[in-house]
């Protein structure tokens, strides 16, 4: 029966996370979960199982997201009452049997960071696979969505983005799953998330020369992804503490200080390697990659000031001008991607050179790319 509070009524704006349209629609809160009335749909029943709480954001608002639908968000942003919210915690409760698997690997995890001191680089990579994919993949999901941008969709442009993944993966594949995406968004870049999230920003793909340029880069981010940059990075500047915070639904705060980290210069050459090995093996020439770094180094600053940190890193996690620091630091590639002297000829050296291999995709295929936002 419906819930007696009132209000038991909010609008709210949907998105299914299979399209970039947003759907307004109204909700109604009962005993047992949601009711979502679409405006020209049959009505769906939602139990507080199928829900997880997110962070509230300024104004009160609220993120409601699907237990088994990636993508998938609910976004109410005039503000929850108190009795909605006092049954909407009861979402997304860690199991205790996933707490237990949690506290597990945190032990393992808070044994060795002290020892980061010592030896900090390699203990990070010994630790990075512990780091739960749990974790790490809504992680991945919320910075995704925390640097905005609508998902491009054309079918034939994703299509030849997906074909690039497998020609750039090695034989025994990644180290976990992957997913690659285009986000329209006027900024030339593209980055590796945590939990395999890929995204790369339109402005790249139409600065590009060529569909070797593109190769290039994206070889480049899932030699982060395979060698578990993004988890790195996380045990390297936050430490566990910060990440289990998590389990009480700071989810959020920890995506908006992750946007502040970067690889370290050893971890950029180790993509760098990755790429130009994965690259020959699908016999493209590593000559777009180095064209395009070499071209974005022209646009930017070789590297930021200290090993990708920001000039912001050190205040709070939720500051909003910490944010926008972040965001504003995805302008170019070379921006947020140091470039050692040389790099170029290291890339053209460790490759195929110009006019040997193939192109990376045919023409009507490279079209498709160029013309993946154009669909939305």
């Amino acid at each position: 029966m419906p819930s007696t509070s009132s209000p038991s009524e909010r609008d709210a704006v949907l998105y299914d996370g299979q399209t970039a349209q947003a759907h307004g629609v109204r909700l109604h809160l009962t005993d047992s979960g949601l009711i979502i009335h679409f405006h020209n749909a049959s009505p769906e029943a939602l139990s507080f199982t199928d829900l997880r709480l997110g962070d509230r954001g300024v104004g009160g608002r609220v993120t409601l997201r699907h237990a088994e639908k990636p993508g998938w968000r609910l976004v109410i942003t005039s503000g929850l009452p108190s009795p909605w919210l006092k049954q909407l915690r009861r979402a997304g409760r860690p199991a205790p049997r996933r707490l237990a698997l949690w506290g597990a690997i945190s032990a393992v995890t808070v044994a060795g960071i002290g020892l980061l001191a010592l030896n900090g680089d390699a203990l990070t990579r010994a630790l990075a696979p512990l780091v739960p994919r749990a974790l790490t993949e809504p992680l991945g999901r919320e910075m995704a969505e925390t640097l905005g941008g609508a998902p491009c969709s054309g079918a034939g442009g994703q299509q030849a983005l997906d074909k690039l993944t497998r020609l750039l993966s090695p034989p025994e594949g990644l180290s976990g799953p992957v997913a690659v995406r285009v986000v329209d968004k006027p900024i030339v870049n593209a980055m590796a998330l945590p939990g395999g999230q890929v995204v790369i920003f339109s402005r790249l793909i139409d600065e590009a020369e060529s569909a070797d340029e593109v190769a290039g880069v994206l070889a480049h981010e899932l030699g982060h992804v395979h060698h578990l940059h993004s988890n790195q990075a996380i045990i390297r500047h936050l430490g566990l503490g910060m990440m289990l915070q998590t389990l009480g639904g700071n989810m959020g705060a920890l995506a908006d200080t992750t946007l502040m980290l970067g690889h370290s210069r050893a971890g950029e050459r180790e993509a760098d390697a990755f790429a130009a090995t994965q690259l020959s093996r699908a016999g493209i020439s590593t000559a777009g990659m180095a064209a395009f770094f070499t071209r974005q180094k022209g646009k930017g600053p070789d590297a930021p000031a200290a090993e990708g940190k920001s000039a912001a890193e050190g205040k709070s996690a939720s500051d909003p001008s910490r944010l926008q620091t972040a965001l504003e630091r995805f302008g170019t590639y070379a921006s947020t991607h140091p470039a050692p002297r040389g790099r170029a000829q290291q890339l053209l050296a460790a490759g195929l050179p110009a006019g040997e291999g193939r192109p990376a995709l045919n023409p009507a295929e490279w079209e498709a790319l160029r013309a993946i936002c154009s669909a939305r």
